[in-house]
């Protein structure tokens, strides 16, 4: 089956489980943002959790099929439609020869998965099909989608019905956060600034971090520091006392100071916050 993009939307990536285990090269981890909704998306259409799918972002595509095969919608609600008829998401939908896909500006969350049922014929690298930027983006030049993308798939479509619970995404502000290697350099009223208390998303935003819309006060740059080890989560200070939360893109080493680090269990929600969107991080002190 190929799959033809006619509009890519803002940004549609092929995604999936990254490169884990790179890192010590300078290799993101990349892959989807949002792993809750991804392997949701692939188990309803019968794929391995770990399966390529498109990750759309803010304002999703339109693509036509030419061959029966089943999908799935997961994540954020992008205004998914089924040749102009709204669909319901979290649930297996078949579709037939000629059946156009399309998706409009993002009414809740900022990241959508779509999942299609077989083996996704895409080129990998390192073990895996996941678009990655910058230096590296030439590696998969098929995973960043634009007007004619072609995705080629051997389709297959499950016999057995999956019994899942159909989850919706649901607005969540607070995420949850530990001292970072480098907590020890700021003082309580300095801490008191950015944590516990509701803070702006920036334009700024992307796959490699959410910048806050918040600066220090009175911020002094700390001595120099060595560049060090940094992961999806970490929230590092800009020289300009502004936090960045690191996304699946980011860099895998740093000079700023880790000043926290956001719990493993709230990674997926930080997928769903869009320019604009308000988030509290909370500290979980040990």
């Amino acid at each position: 089956m190929r799959v033809e993009i006619i509009k890519p939307g803002m940004y549609s990536t092929i995604q999936d489980s990254g490169r884990v285990g790179r890192q010590s090269y300078g290799v993101p981890i990349g892959g989807y943002l949002d792993r809750y909704a991804a392997h949701f998306a692939n188990t309803l259409v019968g794929n391995e959790i770990h399966s390529p799918l498109i990750e759309a972002t803010l304002i999703g595509p339109e693509m036509v099929f030419d061959t029966p095969c089943v999908i799935a919608v997961t994540g954020g609600d992008l205004n998914a439609r089924i040749n102009d008829v709204s669909i319901e998401q979290n649930r297996r939908i078949y579709l037939e020869t000629g059946h156009r896909l399309s998706m409009g500006n993002a009414i809740t969350g900022c990241r959508a998965y779509i999942a299609i049922g077989g083996e996704w014929l895409v080129k990998k690298w390192l073990g895996s099909a996941s678009a990655i930027n910058g230096l590296y983006s030439l590696l998969t030049p098929d995973s960043i989608l634009g007007k004619r993308s072609i995705i080629e798939i051997n389709t297959s479509i499950p016999n057995l019905e999956v019994r899942l619970s159909q989850t919706q995404w649901n607005r969540k502000i607070k995420v949850h956060i530990l001292p970072g290697p480098e907590y020890h350099m700021f003082d309580q009223q300095s801490l008191n600034q950015l944590f516990d208390t509701q803070i702006m998303i920036s334009t700024q935003s992307n796959r490699i971090g959410i910048r806050l819309e918040k600066y220090l006060e009175k911020y002094e740059i700390p001595n120099e520091m060595m560049s060090s080890g940094v992961l999806p989560g970490t929230i590092q200070l800009t020289h300009e006392g502004q936090p960045i939360i690191l996304l699946a893109d980011a860099q895998t080493t740093g000079g700023y100071p880790r000043i926290a680090k956001v719990i493993d269990e709230d990674l997926d929600a930080l997928a769903q916050f869009k320019p604009g969107d308000m988030i509290e991080l909370i500290w979980m002190h040990i």
